[in-house]
Order: structure tokens, then C-alpha cells, then sequence
């Protein structure tokens, strides 16, 4: 699992770092783009998280994990404190799922 190093806001699983290259090496965006996951309000009850790529982050956002870094929204911090961003199928973006970080 990979992190900053520092006060980690998302731990990021090996599985999901793999997926979150393939899908910045399969877009069309400069270099330095990355994924920026912030809080769907959409969902009802627990809060879900959508994920976009993007050029640069948005004043505030803060940053997990660093190869590649995914840019949080700052109202996304508190609902991902001792969460981790995990991949259940290698190479397939739509299996990426934030989960409970392991003790």
C-alpha cells in the first residue's frame, strides 16, 4: 500500500495505484494530469466519491499517495480519514472502490 508519508488522507492499495496509471497512460492529458476524487452528494446515506481526471489540482485539494497522486477535495478529507482506494480486477478502472484501511 502507498502513501505520502505524511498525515495520509487515502492510503492507496499497489492494485488501485495500477489501475490509476493505466487510465492517466490511456488519457489524452498533459503531463502532471491526475485524478481528482471528491464527494458524490448523489448518493443517499453513506457518501460516495467520484473520481475525474484533471490537469491540475483545485486550490485546497490535498494529495494521496504519489506515483500516481490523486487529488482530494478538501470535502472529501473527513469522509476518507481511514479509508484506502482499492482495485478488485488489475486493469479495470471501474473496480476501483474506496474500503476501510486495514489494521
Amino acid at each position: 500500500m502507498r502513501d505520502s508519508g505524511r498525515d495520509p488522507v487515502l492510503t492507496i492499495t499497489d492494485a488501485a495505484a495500477g489501475v490509476l496509471r493505466g487510465v492517466l497512460r490511456d488519457a489524452e492529458h498533459p503531463t502532471g494530469a491526475a485524478l481528482r476524487l471528491v464527494v458524490n452528494d448523489e448518493t443517499p446515506g453513506e457518501p460516495g466519491f467520484q473520481l475525474s481526471l484533471v490537469d491540475a489540482p483545485t486550490p485546497g485539494d490535498r494529495v494521496a499517495g504519489a506515483d500516481p497522486p490523486v487529488f482530494v477535495a478538501p470535502a472529501a478529507v473527513p469522509a476518507l480519514r481511514d479509508q484506502m482506494l482499492d482495485a478488485d480486477t488489475p486493469g479495470d478502472p471501474l473496480s476501483l472502490r474506496v474500503v476501510p484501511r486495514a489494521a
